[in-house]
């Protein structure tokens, strides 16, 4: 009787703890440089220091500090880098749509090889870049988002007027608050 009590104790404590049951991202570290941290989306106080054999799940945040980058890579062979001074969440598992979110800085992407008709959408305060095959940087900031493509095409919701706009190699979008949008050459 008492070791099938405890066998259920231990059970159910498994269930109630929250990282035993998160679902993992497919995202890892390739690369850490300076101050990196990782959090559960749910523990806002629960900061740790990134470490490169680390699993990150779904809804966790990873943020990099002053003069540090951190680099993300996806069985796909999409890599993430992220500079100085940003913070993304990573939102969805590793499968055929994934999504990231960039809260604060400026992320470089490069996207391989996505699986047929599958996607990867960078959501930003302004605008969502959909983005395939393709090498991109997005920025963000409390007015703005830019996204500049390298290599490829990508296609931005604007979230303010709901407009998508074309984006293709040596082009930059510019997003402001409230939906205003400039197109340029790099």
């Amino acid at each position: 009787m008492k070791r099938s009590l405890l066998v259920l104790v231990a059970f159910f404590s498994c269930l109630l703890i929250p990282g035993w049951a998160a679902e993992d991202s497919g995202a890892r570290f390739s690369d850490l440089s300076g101050e990196v941290q990782v959090r559960a989306g749910d523990d806002e106080e629960g900061w740790n220091f990134a470490k490169l054999d680390m699993r990150l799940n779904v809804d966790d945040h990873v943020k990099t500090g002053d003069n540090s980058s951190a680099i993300l890579s996806f069985a796909d062979m999409t890599t993430f880098v992220m500079k100085p001074d940003s913070e993304i969440i990573l939102s969805s598992p590793a499968g055929k749509d994934s999504v990231v979110k960039l809260l604060a800085g400026n992320l470089w992407v490069n996207v391989k090889k996505m699986v047929k008709d599958g996607s990867m959408d960078i959501e930003m305060g302004q605008a969502v870049a959909g983005i395939k095959g393709t090498n991109i940087t997005c920025q963000t900031s409390e007015n703005e988002d830019r996204i500049q493509v390298l290599r490829g095409l990508a296609e931005v919701l604007i979230r303010e007027t709901q407009e998508r706009v074309q984006v293709t190699e040596g082009e930059e979008l510019v997003v402001k608050k409230g939906g205003q949008t400039q197109k340029t050459t790099l």
